[in-house]
């Protein structure tokens, strides 16, 4: 079944400017399908995460990145335009590796967004609100008795599920995940897995992951990435069973090196995708602990 994108990258390109310039992304165009789930896998510092990010202008808020190339939200492009980059952003969610809680109760957790941009009427239709996104993520039923609890007081895959509903609760067209299971046990990876599988029937998600084994359980799609390059996109089980690149079989067969030809990743580089040596975990918490600008849209 073709569907057609919800958000699709246009020559997109990024790079972190310093001492040495490092080319993140290298003309990236891709399709993301609604309605669907997209993967992106590769190996550390291809790109992953600077994909995701520039999905939603979320690297604007670093000093030393270039971005060329333009990403459209249907077909509507969310750099070549005058609406405002929260706007975007509150259109196009973010969860961040590391499950934060706002430092609130857990009904405050959700409503946050919410209020921010008044999307209600009532303090009823919030608590309608806040009942409906926390069902969403099946958080309902551990929680509402305790709403006035602080959030941080849950476990760690509850408290990503909360970053799901609060990220919901202000009503996105897409929801960007990045390595969403990485720090969560196997039983709270499964309840987070199961609850994207049940959102994407609403919700585009495009998903970072280093698990394969996780891209070929919930994705319909999987994108490869390599030393910023599109390798190959196509949908999950011919990705896994019959890949239509050599270097992607690689990949898939569990080889470190997936292209022996490749130029050597820039002096300076790191194994994460971000420049200087900061890690993505860092920098998603740091961006998540700061009232969590991304997913409530701010």
């Amino acid at each position: 079944m073709t569907t057609e994108p919800a958000l699709t990258t246009d020559d997109l390109s990024v790079t972190y400017t310093g001492n040495d310039d490092v080319e993140a992304l290298k003309g990236v165009s891709l399709e993301f399908p609604e309605n669907q789930l997209t993967a992106i896998i590769g190996p550390s510092g291809c790109g992953k995460s600077t994909l995701l990010k520039s999905l939603n202008r979320l690297h604007e808020i670093q000093p030393n990145v270039e971005i060329e190339g333009d990403v459209y939200l249907g077909d509507q492009p969310i750099y070549d335009t005058e609406e405002p980059a929260p706007e975007i952003r509150r259109r196009i969610g973010y969860v961040p590796q590391t499950p934060t809680a706002l430092p609130l109760s857990i009904y405050e957790n959700v409503a946050y967004g919410v209020k921010i941009h008044g999307d209600y009427a009532s303090k009823d239709e919030l608590d309608d609100l806040v009942e409906t996104y926390l069902r969403r993520v099946n958080l309902w039923d551990e929680v509402k008795d305790r709403l006035d609890t602080p959030g941080a007081e849950l476990s760690t895959g509850q408290i990503q599920r909360l970053c799901l509903a609060r990220s919901l609760a202000v009503e996105p067209d897409v929801l960007l995940c990045d390595e969403v299971t990485s720090a969560l046990d196997p039983v709270s990876a499964e309840q987070v897995e199961k609850t994207l599988v049940d959102l994407k029937a609403e919700y585009t998600i495009v998903m970072v992951t280093h698990s394969m084994d996780q891209a070929r359980r919930i994705a319909d799609e999987v994108v490869f990435l390599y030393l910023g390059e599109l390798v190959e996109k196509n949908d999950t089980q011919s990705f896994f069973e019959n890949p239509e690149n050599e270097r992607t079989k690689r990949f898939v067969e569990g080889e470190t090196v997936v292209d022996y030809d490749a130029a050597e990743t820039p002096d300076g580089e790191t194994d994460d995708d971000t420049p200087d040596g900061e890690s993505d975990a860092d920098d998603s918490h740091a961006e998540s602990v700061e009232s969590d600008p991304i997913s409530t849209g701010r």
